[in-house]
């Protein structure tokens, strides 16, 4: 259970960094490229063997993958780096995708409704998770998952009767995509080695840097030394965050860990909102708190 409160208060603190980079008027591109720069260096660093590639492992990998997938055993050491190459690649598009998708539905159907979606993506890895890997939750843990979305719907969405008109297209992708995103670490703990699930994170976010860097040149915005500054800084939770989130997959059930995660996350981040920054919470939000704190009891049962 450390693993995975350090990857809430991991993913907090990005939050917490971003809330002031918008009061500084960043440009929040330029600061997710950097923050990719810094969480690709960092993973480099944490990597146990320099190597980032070799064409052999994908030899082991070919022989080995119908082997894994229709039995159900894990990749062989070699087989487990290609793993690590292939799936991070992926998922580290996924994730910038994912911020993409963020970005250009908050422009057009607002932060409220765009957040809603987002948070509710981990409907996908954990509802994946009971389906091809049988982490079946207890009773009080279902009903802590109900609790959860329940929170999060209300923290965030409109209660207006014509808020389910607004539900789109790339809403419903913002969605699927970061949950899928999220669910990949599922995947890799499950078919790969653990000695290369540091070479996992690092292609995720090496990935996630180029698509990045592709979009910042063609959009051709200034970047500014703030830009870098931040962007740098939020690297460092960012990269921790999945870190310490894969960590935390080894001892608990996806299905569980990932509402903890979200839910986790939104309260410590209204935590730190009331506490450093005075907000105060409307009578709304107290009364999504109660269920986000009611939840995270029923699924630490």
């Amino acid at each position: 259970m450390i693993f995975l409160l350090l990857a809430v208060i991991s993913s907090g603190m990005i939050a917490v960094i971003f809330k002031f980079s918008e009061e500084k008027q960043s440009n929040r591109l330029a600061i997710t490229t950097f923050n990719y720069i810094n969480a690709s260096i960092i993973s480099f660093l944490l990597l146990p063997s320099k190597k980032i590639f070799d064409s052999n492992w994908f030899h082991f990998f070919y022989s080995e993958v119908n082997g894994v997938l229709l039995g159900g055993n894990m990749f062989s050491s070699e087989a487990s780096a290609a793993w690590a190459f292939i799936l991070g690649s992926i998922t580290g598009i996924l994730y910038f995708s994912s911020f993409w998708l963020y970005q250009y539905s908050v422009n057009k159907n607002g932060a409220a409704l765009s957040a809603t979606f987002m948070k509710l993506g981990i409907l996908i890895p954990t509802l994946l998770s009971i389906l091809f890997f049988k982490e079946i939750p207890g009773v009080l843990q279902v009903f802590g998952i109900c609790l959860a979305v329940i929170g999060i719907l209300i923290i965030n969405l409109s209660m207006k009767k014509d808020t389910l008109k607004s539900i789109k297209i790339d809403l419903l992708l913002l969605f699927i995509i970061g949950g899928l995103g999220s669910f990949n670490s599922k995947v890799y703990q499950s078919f790969g080695q653990a000695e290369y699930k540091e070479l996992f994170i690092f292609y995720i976010f090496a990935a996630a840097l180029v698509a990045s860097s592709l979009m910042l040149l063609i959009r051709n915005r200034r970047v500014k030394a703030m830009d870098i500054m931040i962007g740098l800084v939020v690297g460092i939770p960012n990269q921790f965050t999945s870190y310490f989130l894969i960590r935390s997959l080894s001892d608990i059930k996806a299905s569980v860990a990932f509402p903890i995660f979200s839910t986790g996350t939104i309260l410590f981040v209204n935590i730190v909102n009331i506490v450093f920054f005075k907000e105060k919470l409307t009578r709304k939000q107290y009364i999504a708190v109660g269920f986000i704190i009611v939840s995270l009891i029923f699924l630490n049962i």
